[in-house]
Formats: structure tokens, C-alpha cells, sequence
């Protein structure tokens, strides 16, 4: 069996890049990812789609100019899909990384099930909505993956998750700003957890939406407790006013358990080490 992964030198995608090529049921791995590689590139992408039982499809942007990331994450969607359509293997599978993003934020104990209403706030989170949209129009092989707040070793500051700016500035021993009274929760799921998901939808036969998180969260509090705890290092807090209502996550991942057997492995102390190199 065949896989392209874009974004594959991603913090998730090489990780998931790595799971790939370390199974032996894959013939082959390969990866496609910017500079190297563009998106937007159509020679590139036919050349790429070519022979590949299965695409999963990583690349994005997270924080960018809204032009560039909507261009990237839909635009770029889109051409994926039209090669695939056109140069690719008929019948090849795509696995999707999108993300709770999309989902309609919470503010009390709810739980989040792939039934939730699809209302983002943010326009990362509709071109998630978007990118989902294209995948069922173009394809009736997908299986699209909403993944919690995912973390993990590699992670980086500002960037991918809150335990990794956290991380770093205890670490560095600089000050952590708060917006609101660090209630506010998430759904963390470890990095390693989200690759073995891909790999699972990868190989199933089942199509649709999937959560991927723990059904469990942990406020912003918890989350610095906990680095605190384990690195013994002090941590210097600055509280600022909160505009918005304190988002409070939680999701369930008993789809993806029931179908393609899929469940996190790590909990939130494991992982918290893994990080921290403990």
C-alpha cells in the first residue's frame, strides 16, 4: 500500500509520517511539504497523487494572514483533490485533519459528539468547515479526523498548543499572562495518540467524521500546575481581563472507538512528561 502525507514535516505530520513509515503494511511513505512543495503547485500535486492508495492530507495553516491561510487551507484543499480526482488511483482514500475548530464553541459541561453543530468563530475553523465540505463532495472514500487541542514533544511556542508556549516560558522563567481566572478548559490529546488515529483510519474501510481527543479536560490552571509540579520551578502569573465567555471543551471519541478502534493511550500526566523530557 502506497501513502502521500502533506505537511509531513509538520509537528503532527512528522510524527505521523513517522508511525506510517515504520509499519511494515505500507510498501511506501511519501512526504509533501512546503518549500519543497506547494499546494498550490498542480504539476507537483499530479506528480505526488500518482499511485498512492492513500492521501493523508496534513497541510495547513494555523496562524497566518487571513488571505494565506484561507488560500492554503481551502485553495489548497481543493487542488489536492482535483489531482487526486484526475491523476490519482480511483478509488484512493484521503484522510483528513480537521479540527474541533469547527465546531460551535462551548461555554458549560457539554460534550462534544460528531453531531454537534458546526458553527466556528474563527476563520482557521472555517476553513476546516470548508475543507470537510470539499472532501464529501469530491470523494466517497474519506474518513475525516476533528482532532482536539493536540499536544506533544515538538510543539512549538505560540504556535501549536498552550502546553508548549507554557512550556517554554516556565522554562525560561518569564511571566504567564492569563486572560480571565485560568478556568477555562481543553480537550488535550497527545501528539503520539493522533498519529496511531490517522494510521487506524488509514487501514479501515470506514467513512465519515471521527473525534479524536480523551473525553477529558483540563483547565488552563491544571495545565500549569502540572508543568510547575513536575519541573519544580516556580511560576510567575499576570491576570488580565477575559473579553469573551471561558470556553470549556470536552469531547467524545467513542465513534472513532467503535469504528476503526481507535482510543488515547496516554493521559494527561504521561504526556505532560513526555514533554517536559521527564
Amino acid at each position: 500500500m502506497n501513502v502521500g502525507i502533506t505537511g509531513h514535516k509538520g509537528f503532527i505530520g512528522s510524527v505521523v509520517f513517522d508511525t506510517f513509515d515504520s509499519d511494515d503494511r505500507f510498501s511506501s511513505v511519501e512526504g509533501f511539504s512546503h518549500p519543497e512543495n506547494d499546494l498550490l503547485d498542480d504539476k507537483a500535486l499530479q506528480s505526488f497523487v500518482k499511485d498512492k492508495d492513500v492521501i493523508v492530507h496534513l497541510a495547513a495553516l494555523n496562524r497566518a494572514e487571513d488571505s494565506d491561510l484561507w488560500e492554503v487551507n481551502t485553495l489548497g484543499t481543493l487542488k489536492l483533490l482535483l489531482a487526486l480526482k484526475d491523476y490519482g488511483k480511483p478509488g484512493a482514500r484521503i484522510v483528513f485533519a480537521s479540527s474541533f475548530q469547527v465546531y460551535r464553541p462551548t461555554f458549560a459541561e457539554e460534550i462534544i459528539s460528531e453531531s454537534f453543530s458546526l458553527e466556528p468563530n474563527i476563520l482557521y475553523g472555517l476553513s476546516k468547515k470548508v475543507g470537510e465540505e470539499l472532501i464529501r463532495f469530491y470523494s466517497e472514500n474519506f474518513v475525516i479526523l476533528r482532532m482536539s487541542n493536540t499536544y506533544g514533544p515538538g510543539g512549538r511556542p505560540f504556535y501549536n498548543s498552550v502546553i508548549a508556549t507554557f512550556a517554554h516560558l516556565i522554562k525560561e522563567n518569564k511571566p504567564l499572562t492569563i486572560f480571565g481566572d485560568g478556568s477555562q478548559s481543553r480537550d488535550f490529546v497527545f501528539v503520539d495518540d493522533v498519529a496511531d488515529a490517522f494510521l487506524k483510519a488509514a487501514l479501515s474501510k470506514d467513512v465519515g467524521e471521527f473525534n479524536i481527543c480523551t473525553g477529558e479536560s483540563v483547565s488552563l490552571n491544571e495545565v500549569i500546575d502540572t508543568i510547575s509540579r513536575i519541573t519544580k520551578m516556580p511560576v510567575k502569573k499576570v491576570f488580565k481581563p477575559l473579553v469573551v465567555k471561558e470556553i470549556r471543551q470536552r469531547g467524545s471519541y467513542e465513534k472513532a472507538k467503535n469504528a476503526f478502534g481507535w482510543k488515547p493511550s496516554h493521559t494527561f500526566i504521561e504526556g505532560m512528561k513526555k514533554v517536559l523530557g521527564v
